[in-house]
């Protein structure tokens, strides 16, 4: 007598109508963008479904936002949208979230520390010059990407605080570290096996998806000078040598760029560092005469190995660093007359601006004589720009926010100087100084990395210090 109930295994060839349900839902998203769009869209779609699915977690969420930073500028081929693509599906998640959160669930009693309200005060700040320009398409898209990069910073840091857990933090940083170097592998590891499409074009190699070789290298930048303080924070001898490897990683890829910003800015990093180590006491002192030496052999290994020469145009790098100290370099030249211009927009406009998000837009109203071609230009500084598109009024309410962010983190990361939180601390404060550097010759206001990396080192400041506040007290007891 069969017992009821009973099958045989495999028998049962039912689906869950749940996986029903999901399975067709997804049908009717993707099918109909085959008709707009390619096969290799529509996958990279279905993956941000998934990735939002696992997102569950809010902890999952941030190293999801963290490893898809790299594909921010890489857009889903739309040019309505511009670069929107799998990064701000995602990110488009994270912040429904979070506000579902800090809205309903909370009712808006968030804790945010200063620099971010001063942040939100900046984005007020803003509103007369959007005004005065007519409420443009580009104000309008400026304006919500600012309030989505604010809010990502938030956002990072609201998990971080309620979390309120030092080695989360760590890991967030060291993912970062960790995806920028897999990135900037993936990139030269390309150009010499197979020689990058983009390398042979113009003598630069980088990570193609990030579509423009300056910005990568500010983002390569950010996750050195991480890499260098994690580097200098454990006393484990393997993840010093892991840690060691990113940096020769991160380090090559940015000379290969063959960014002169980057490298004036990388030259300035490792010089800092450097003096740090000296400063430091024991171990810390011979490892930093071991990165000098590092360095030196990996610049050595650059300019006379053939390795180095599959992976970097030298003749283009040389060329480049020649012109400028020659003072005929084209590029500067043109950048010159673009500030020139720049200058004219905000004296005939230096209250509230020509607008925010419209400088390409104005540019030619302006350009005069100085630039002959047609083509809309970028002001090449984020400040200039800034300045240009909103006038003293905004200027001054985004100096402060910088100037806020900056101070804060300093001051936490003094606080506690001579223990590994704090040297972690001061490995974010760099990378932070890093970026402000770079945005003197690129418009990067938006950058997710600069937003999510501001919100971490906002939450170490009080999650580390509390850890290393505890870690002095028990110190203390333990010399009485």
């Amino acid at each position: 007598m069969a017992e009821s109930g009973a099958h045989p295994r495999g028998a049962d060839t039912r689906i869950a109508p749940s996986l029903w349900i999901i399975s067709t839902g997804a049908s009717l998203v993707a099918l109909p963008l085959l008709f707009f769009t390619d096969i290799a869209t529509v996958g990279l779609g279905l993956l941000g479904l998934i990735l939002i699915a696992v997102s569950a977690d809010e902890r999952v969420r941030l190293f999801v936002l963290v490893a898809l930073i790299p594909f921010a500028h890489a857009g889903l081929g739309w040019s309505e949208l511009g670069g929107f693509g799998l990064y701000d599906i995602f990110l488009g998640w994270f912040l429904l979230l979070y506000l579902w959160k800090a809205g309903p669930l909370m009712l808006f009693q968030v804790e945010l520390p200063r620099p971010l309200w001063l942040a939100c005060i900046m984005v007020l700040s803003f509103v007369p010059s959007i005004a005065g320009s007519g409420f443009s398409t580009e104000s309008a898209k400026a304006f919500l990407q600012l309030c989505a990069s604010i809010l990502t910073a938030a956002g990072v840091y609201d998990i971080l605080r309620r979390r309120d857990d030092s080695t989360l933090v760590r890991k967030l940083l060291i993912f970062f570290v960790g995806v920028a170097a897999v990135t900037s592998l993936y990139g030269l590891l390309q150009t010499v096996i197979s020689g990058s499409i983009v390398s042979v074009a113009i003598g630069r190699a980088y990570f193609s998806l990030f579509q423009d070789v300056n910005y990568y290298s500010g983002y390569l930048l950010m996750a050195l000078a991480v890499a260098i303080g994690m580097m200098f924070s454990t006393r484990h001898i393997i993840t010093r040598l892991l840690f060691l490897g990113c940096i020769a990683v991160l380090t090559v890829g940015i000379i290969a760029t063959v960014s002169r910003s980057a490298l004036a800015v990388f030259v300035l990093l490792m010089a800092t560092y450097m003096v740090y180590s000296v400063r430091q006491q024991g171990m810390q002192k011979w490892v930093g005469a071991a990165m000098i030496v590092g360095v030196a052999g990996l610049l050595g290994v650059i300019i006379f190995t053939d390795l180095g020469k599959k992976v970097i145009d030298l003749f283009t790098l040389s060329s480049r660093v020649e012109t400028v100290l020659a003072g005929r370099d084209a590029s500067l030249e043109q950048r010159a007359n673009i500030l020139a211009v720049t200058t004219q927009m905000i004296e005939s406009n230096p209250i509230i601006g020509v607008g925010f998000g419209s400088f390409e837009e104005t540019f030619e109203r302006y350009k005069d004589t100085y630039l002959s071609t047609g083509f809309k230009r970028s002001a090449h500084n984020t400040y200039l720009r800034v300045a240009a598109e909103t006038g003293v009024i905004g200027f001054s309410a985004y100096f402060l926010f910088l100037w806020s962010l900056m101070i804060t983190v300093w001051r936490k990361a003094r606080s506690v100087l001579g223990t590994p939180e704090g040297t972690v601390r001061l490995a974010v404060v760099f990378s932070l100084g890093t970026f402000l550097l770079m945005s003197a010759t690129l418009d990067q206001m938006f950058e997710p990395h600069f937003w999510v990396i501001a919100g971490a080192a906002l939450a170490s400041g009080s999650v580390l210090g509390k850890r290393a506040t505890h870690q002095g007290s028990q110190s203390d007891v333990s010399h009485q």
